[in-house]
């Protein structure tokens, strides 16, 4: 059975110097507690207990890991991180955004060095190794996405697989079957994220259910790649009678595209997508859509992390379900 003095060894301090970073009673600086938090972690001496006893020390910052491209990053972010600041603001928090790639070591290490108090991630993938080094520990951590064993984490995500055989079945009762379809990039389920992992299993169900011709070009999330998309599949086959997307501002370039080619929306040709409530209403004409209810999610999300860093808090996992929202781009097939 480990001991506090096996700590203290692995850590290189005194067992009193352990006590005190584990009851609060003295001050212990930084560097000393980063090293007595790994060596706990290591030794797995009742981590979710460290994580309850060194809570005094707070840093009253959020970690928002948020590993982005340049084209995601100026659609995916927009709304969410000024709603996260906003929410855990309130809350005397402040928000520190990471948008670069981190190891599982580097997210351990914002914890063991109170730059943060707790992590909301993103982009989680099925197989997620900075989830499963956090699992357990104690730290608090909540997940925008889901992995493959989501058991004992707090989380919150959007139903991709059914928003998309939502968007193909609502196509279908309007007498489309001829559908250009917006395909995420490769790399997204090479990369086996959670979010491209569901959208493809949507699709192979839509697929299976409907009489479709499905023509797919992958774009890369910007409103120039969803222009070229949709030129190039007309180009293919002009027999197509409606679009789906699943980017959040990319409707708009296909919405040029069509445009350019004098095909009127919705009455020639359709448009529909999972989008931001934010991009759907203010396009031209207004998008037919299932909305991630992004700033629900935000403040559920933020919500479950400080609940979990006041020790309050069991694992709670939201799914929101696909609704859709009948807007203009949508028309049955002449």
């Amino acid at each position: 059975m480990t001991t506090i003095r096996d700590v203290a060894r692995r850590a290189g301090v005194a067992p009193s110097t352990v006590s005190y970073a584990l009851s609060g009673k003295r001050t212990i600086s930084v560097k000393a507690r980063g090293r007595i938090a790994k060596a706990i972690d290591e030794l797995n001496f009742s981590p979710s207990e460290l994580g309850r006893r060194l809570a005094h020390s707070r840093s009253n910052t959020i970690g928002l890991v948020f590993p982005v491209s340049e084209a995601e990053l100026a659609w995916e972010t927009l709304d969410f991180v000024p709603t996260a600041a906003a929410a855990l603001n309130k809350q005397g928090y402040g928000l520190s955004v990471f948008t670069g790639p981190m190891t599982p070591e580097q997210i351990l290490k914002l914890y063991r060095e109170n730059h943060v108090d707790g992590l909301i991630l993103m982009q989680i993938c099925h197989q997620d190794a900075r989830v499963e080094i956090l699992r357990g520990t104690g730290y608090p951590l909540v997940l925008i996405g889901r992995c493959a064993n989501p058991q004992g984490l707090s989380l919150v995500d959007f139903d991709p697989e059914q928003a998309i055989c939502t968007l193909f079945e609502h196509l279908v009762q309007l007498g489309h079957r001829h559908i250009g379809y917006l395909d995420l990039p490769q790399q997204k389920r090479k990369e086996k994220l959670g979010f491209a992992r569901f959208v493809q299993r949507g699709f192979v169900r839509a697929q299976k259910n409907f009489d479709v011709v499905t023509l797919k070009e992958e774009i890369d999330g910007s409103i120039e790649s969803g222009f070229r998309a949709t030129a190039n599949l007309l180009k293919r086959e002009p027999r197509i009678s409606a679009f789906v997307t699943l980017h959040g501002s990319t409707h708009t370039g296909v919405l040029r595209a069509l445009r350019q080619q004098d095909r009127r929306i919705p009455q020639d040709c359709s448009v529909i997508g999972i989008s931001r409530l934010s991009w759907s209403q203010w396009s031209h004409p207004q998008l037919t859509s299932t909305d991630i209810p992004l700033i629900e999610m935000v403040r559920t999300g933020a919500e479950m992390l400080l609940q979990q860093i006041a020790g309050t808090a069991i694992p709670r996992q939201v799914i929101f379900p696909a609704q859709l929202i009948l807007r203009e781009s949508t028309a049955q097939k002449s």
